[in-house]
């Protein structure tokens, strides 16, 4: 039997959170599995991470 790979929650801050809602269910995006809402999850966190870096320079 094979393991079940370890998966870490990710920490977001209630905007983001509430910003990710949004998107999970505005018209366009019902309906869209999981793993595309995760991908389009992770493009916005990543950009507001490359957002942050930009800050810190």
């Amino acid at each position: 039997m094979r393991k079940k790979p370890k998966t870490r929650p990710i920490r977001v801050t209630a905007e983001t959170f509430r910003e990710l809602q949004r998107l999970a269910s505005t018209e366009e995006h019902r309906g869209r599995s999981r793993q595309v809402l995760l991908a389009m999850a992770v493009d916005l966190l990543t950009d507001r991470a490359a957002e942050k870096e930009k800050t810190w320079l």
